[in-house]
């Protein structure tokens, strides 16, 4: 081999290297662009994170306060009602309270035992019964016959209650 062969050998060499390098060079000014982008986008959700804990933090702030007045409420709402309890039984004589006492013995054992003979007991007749009513009744007989002791006890117990203010009136 010649000088001039060897020398150009290198050269070719030396190119090869060049091209290498400029693709080396490319190769890494696209990584660091990649980082940079993604440097930006690890700071602006730093950001949102740290915005989301702050709303969170208010939230939990707002929640407890809530909280706090609801439980202040139902204490409230607890002391009024044992105050109206006390007042109530403390109003009551032993002789009004015999006579409730009765009356919701009676009242249960009304529902219990007793069967209407007829439908004029519950006054009923034919133009008040309403037929949308009738198809919008229970079709199994346990709840219909649930249905109705409900509704015979709560026609009972206000004949009984108006029945008892009135004794009460009259003492």
């Amino acid at each position: 081999m010649s000088y001039e062969e060897m020398i150009q050998q290198f050269e070719q060499e030396a190119r090869v290297h060049i091209s290498v390098e400029q693709q080396l060079k490319l190769y890494i000014d696209d990584l660091q662009s990649k980082i940079e982008d993604l440097e930006i986008k690890v700071k602006q959700q730093s950001k949102e994170i740290l915005t989301l804990k702050d709303k969170l933090i208010e939230k939990e702030i707002v929640i407890h306060k809530r909280t706090k007045e609801l439980q202040e409420k139902v204490l409230a709402l607890q002391l009024m009602l044992s105050k109206a309890v006390n007042r109530v039984s403390v109003d009551q004589s032993p002789k009004s309270f015999e006579l409730n006492k009765k009356l919701k013995t009676r009242n249960s054992s009304f529902v219990k035992t007793r069967k209407p003979s007829n439908a004029s007991e519950f006054n009923l007749n034919q133009s008040s019964i309403n037929p949308g009513y009738i198809q919008s009744l229970p079709k199994n007989k346990d709840k219909l016959v649930d249905l109705l002791n409900n509704k015979v006890q709560a026609g009972v117990k206000s004949r009984l209650q108006y029945k008892s203010s009135s004794i009460s009136l009259k003492d």
